[in-house]
């Protein structure tokens, strides 16, 4: 009778292991396409997630980090293979440009909801939007930024996440599809901008 349950946990501990080297082989094609394409970012590599940050543009640094609370963020969206096609997007522009816009679309940021759990986003976007971001101390100066980095309203970056924290695999439809789907087990380029937040109305007592 014990010999099911080990046969279970033999096939686990196997799937486990498969798993964990498939995550170290796609960390170092990761990081050499990195360095073969983006040299200047891979100094910029996040311990949790193991994916690497580009900032397009810091945003309003008046305003407060969007992490300080839980709150509702507005983020436009674009999603790209490594060969640069797209393969989800909230926006019209490149819609009409791959063929894929209809009218009948409404081609708006995304609304979704960043709390201390993530609930309702992709894993790497809420790792970027949570955490403090740790920047290569000479690219931060060329930013103009501190090398410890939080987003806020304006934030503009590009991400460029390994498949474990995209998840499997990424399609779009009703207009917002891009070229492709990504398949399963492919690291995902991500441009995003805070465009707007707003406080947890549920937290809110009148």
């Amino acid at each position: 009778k014990r010999q099911p349950l080990a046969g279970l946990l033999v096939l686990t501990s196997c799937a486990k292991e498969e798993t964990e080297s498939y995550d170290k082989f796609e960390n170092q094609a990761l990081e050499a396409w990195m360095t073969q394409h983006r040299s200047d970012l891979v100094e910029n590599l996040q311990s949790e997630g193991l994916y690497y940050i580009d900032l397009l543009d810091a945003g309003d640094l008046a305003s407060d980090p969007i992490n300080t609370e839980d709150i509702w963020v507005s983020f436009d969206f674009s999603g790209r293979d490594l060969s640069g096609n797209i393969v989800l997007t909230r926006r019209a522009n490149e819609a009409r440009q791959l063929g894929t816009f209809t009218k009948y679309t409404h081609y708006v940021p995304f609304y979704r909801y960043c709390g201390t759990e993530n609930t309702s986003l992709m894993e790497g976007t809420f790792l970027a939007m949570r955490n403090t971001l740790h920047l290569d101390p000479d690219y931060a100066a060329g930013k103009g930024v501190d090398p410890e980095f939080l987003l806020r309203e304006g934030s503009r970056v590009r991400l460029y996440l390994p498949s474990r924290i995209v998840g499997n695999g990424v399609e779009g439809d009703g207009g917002y599809e891009g070229q492709f789907d990504l398949s399963a087990k492919r690291p995902l380029i991500v441009d995003m901008e805070i465009c707007d937040t707003v406080k947890n109305l549920s937290l809110i007592h009148i």
